[in-house]
């Protein structure tokens, strides 16, 4: 499993190493949909909750009303094996391929991805948009995006696996934001350019994959 996301109409969707699949009830295998033999897909939705889908050759924007296919276009170069997609609130598209070591940036749907390869983005497996910055995380800590490359923003000796976005409600009666940060050395907190593990008596030595908010409910899982 490659990625994984709910969309509005609760249907959960899967990029496999063996196509697309949805879940609402009963599995189904949309990768015939596209036209496509059951390739290592990505996906993931858009801001306008649309479904963007990209494997190595091709990337499909998919209508969620009626799950038809709304656009595509075919890469000029195959990528390498995609791990994860990320689509920021402006569209910005970054393909992922994990330990290949390589990000693709995209401006838009229309452009070509822009191969980005150096020391910090090796192994990034997910990317999440906080204080207007494109956050990473890396076998050393966090990195973040910067114009055309990632460079390091908190290098904790550990490897970073899980970002996770929440906020706390503050005096002035707004919300504070702020990043859990799941590591191979237990749970962190990165907020106002610092980072500080949480319970460590609990979470020492404990490496923490995924962190996703338990529905109804300030629980985490």
């Amino acid at each position: 499993i490659n990625s994984v996301f709910k969309d509005k109409n609760g249907r959960v969707w899967v990029g496999m190493s063996i196509g697309i699949h949805f879940i609402k009830g009963d599995l189904s295998n949309f990768t015939d949909v596209l036209k496509q033999k059951n390739n290592s897909f990505v996906i993931t939705e858009m801001k306008n909750h649309d479904i963007i889908i990209a494997d190595r050759k091709k990337m499909f924007i998919v209508d969620q009303r009626n799950l038809r296919v709304k656009r595509q276009k075919t890469f000029k170069t195959d990528l390498f094996h995609l791990s994860d997609i990320f689509v920021t609130g402006n569209n910005e598209i970054f393909l992922l391929t994990g330990s290949t070591g390589i990000i693709y940036y995209m401006k838009d749907f229309r452009s070509e991805p822009v191969k980005i390869e150096n020391t910090q983005t090796l192994l990034v497996s997910q990317l999440i948009e906080f204080n207007n910055k494109i956050i990473g995380a890396n076998n050393t800590g966090l990195v973040y995006f910067d114009s055309n490359t990632f460079k390091s923003l908190r290098d904790i000796n550990y490897h970073t696996w899980a970002l996770h976005l929440d906020s706390v409600p503050t005096e002035s009666k707004s919300h504070e934001k702020f990043l859990w940060v799941g590591t191979q050395n237990g749970l962190a907190i990165y907020k106002n350019d610092s980072l500080k593990f949480a319970n460590p008596e609990i979470f020492n030595g404990i490496s923490v994959t995924a962190i996703e908010h338990a529905e109804n409910s300030d629980m985490l899982w």
